[in-house]
């Protein structure tokens, strides 16, 4: 083949239009700020933010009938569930972190050099009182456990929208 028949085979405008506005490949993750993320965090992001793109874009309730059918039924409620506790609830579980409940004072903290080392330091907390320090404490308890939760509540709701994929299409 020579390259003239392959450039005139070869579609320009596709080309250029898929690298500059019609950048389908490209997902605009709503919730991340500018910044590292690990890539767990990213991949919660990218799956959910497929699925909003998907709702908000393509517009799936106006093309297809999703009550044909009890499983259209099943899946557009599951679809429309997932995205709803993406979209509204998922950000809002922060402000039940016990952590940062009113009643919970953080203590100040400083930084020790460690013995013999002058680059590493280790951090210790200042309390005001022993009622703060088991105030903390317990908070630091509460929050590792909400925060596992939190962890399993993302696992299981990835897994529902996975098992929902396929049906992911107009």
């Amino acid at each position: 083949m020579t390259i003239y028949k392959f450039l005139s085979k070869f579609n320009w405008f596709h080309w250029i239009g898929y690298r500059t506005w019609k950048r389908f490949h490209v997902l605009k993750m709503r919730y991340l700020e500018p910044g590292y993320y690990d890539a767990d965090e990213i991949l919660i992001h990218a799956t959910f933010q497929t699925l909003c793109n998907f709702i908000e874009k393509e517009k799936p309730e106006e093309i297809i009938d999703w009550e044909s059918d009890l499983e259209h039924k099943r899946i557009w409620n599951e679809m429309t569930t997932l995205y709803n506790w993406w979209t509204k609830d998922r950000f809002q579980r922060d402000s039940q972190n016990p952590i940062l409940q009113s009643n919970v004072c953080a203590p100040e903290m400083e930084f020790v050099p460690l013995p013999g080392e002058e680059e590493y330091s280790t951090m210790k907390f200042i309390y005001k009182t022993p009622e703060d320090k088991e105030k903390w404490e317990g908070a630091c308890k509460e929050a590792d456990e909400w925060e596992q939760r939190c962890e399993q509540e993302d696992t299981d709701n990835l897994i529902r929208l996975i098992k929902i994929r396929k049906h992911m299409w107009t």
